[in-house]
């Protein structure tokens, strides 16, 4: 229980300073060995594939923020059992190329040891926000 709520806090934690735009406590919370799954097909989205280590990341974050201002990541849900945290957040962004806000639910899931991320996949609705970013059409 204790270790749930640990690994809860620090979800919502890094998350809030990503809000902000501080970005330390995340590089400081993830394990060396971190496997980063960002699914989003990477032919639309740069930053989509498979990054690992804090050298991964960095470059995912890089290629993230490259097209992408967070103005909104607030949590609707987190959850945690064991070692995996589960978090269910509001997100709206600002498409820098067209200058469009895309809002977008965003599923994230963390396994967390010894007090350090060493897993991560992100979901989203990637039709969804290629239709809001007006890069493909509604049918």
């Amino acid at each position: 229980m204790i270790q749930e709520k640990t690994n809860k806090a620090l979800m919502l934690s890094v998350l809030d300073a990503f809000r902000r735009g501080i970005l330390e406590p995340l590089f400081e919370s993830v394990s060396p060995e971190v496997v980063w799954t960002a699914t989003a097909p990477p032919q639309f989205f740069r930053f989509g594939g498979i990054y690992k280590g804090v050298p991964g990341i960095k470059e995912y974050i890089a290629l993230l923020l490259s097209r992408y201002h967070f103005t909104r990541f607030e949590p609707k849900l987190v959850t945690a059992q064991k070692d995996e945290v589960w978090g269910l957040f509001d997100v709206e962004a600002l498409y820098q190329p067209t200058s469009r806000h895309v809002r977008f639910d965003l599923f994230i899931r963390w396994t967390v040891k010894e007090g350090k991320i060493i897993a991560h996949q992100c979901l989203f609705d990637t039709a969804g926000v290629l239709i809001q970013q007006g890069d493909l059409k509604a049918a």
